[in-house]
């Protein structure tokens, strides 16, 4: 009787030593899923800015002005040039604006969409192929600041109708794809999202 009493009691010690390491195993597992989305927070967020794609240009600017009197065009007094240069323009997305959470079984990341994270004209490579200048239409400084200013707006719009930002934002899915997979547990998932 001793010894069924004895085998009794190690049964329930053992069962209860169980049942107690099975909690704390999914409750371990529990708080592991927070460590991972603070990892993968921390993998993203270590990029500050992701540029993803380089659009290269060449292009031809033309500049002209000239004086009117009431809509006619007064003879002598039209400045024009028409230059040739080079320029690149990086697009991507700002890692810092990415948000992460759990949702039920999936980690959810919303990623900002695409935008240009800067545009450069080489000047280096600049190429005046026209100019005509007038002694009474002289050009100043601000004429040239707003023309280079409306050749950067039309740059960006013809690699906008490119696909360039379409691109920059397949890209970045690739990349963050990349980052993130190794460290999604196997029972969960992840979808990215552009907001």
């Amino acid at each position: 009787m001793k010894k069924v009493i004895i085998g009794l009691l190690l049964a329930m010690f053992f069962t209860s030593l169980g049942v107690f390491s099975t909690i704390s195993y999914i409750n371990s597992k529990k708080s592991n899923i927070d460590v991972d989305i603070t990892i993968i927070e921390e993998r993203i967020n270590s990029i500050s800015e992701l540029a993803t794609v380089e659009y290269y240009y060449t292009t031809i600017g033309k500049y002209e002005n000239y004086k009117d009197f009431y809509g006619w065009k007064i003879p002598l007094t039209t400045t024009k040039f028409l230059i040739t240069y080079d320029g690149v323009i990086k697009a991507g997305i700002d890692i810092s604006k990415v948000k992460i959470y759990l949702s039920d079984k999936t980690v959810v990341i919303e990623v900002p969409k695409a935008t240009v994270l800067s545009h450069e004209v080489e000047f280096d490579t600049m190429q005046i192929m026209y100019e005509s200048y007038s002694i009474f239409n002289q050009m100043q400084i601000t004429d040239y600041n707003s023309f280079m200013l409306n050749e950067a707006k039309a740059m960006v719009t013809k690699a906008a109708n490119d696909g360039l930002f379409q691109k920059a934002q397949q890209n970045a899915v690739k990349i963050i794809q990349d980052l993130i997979e190794p460290l999604i547990p196997e029972d969960y998932t992840y979808s990215i999202l552009f907001r």
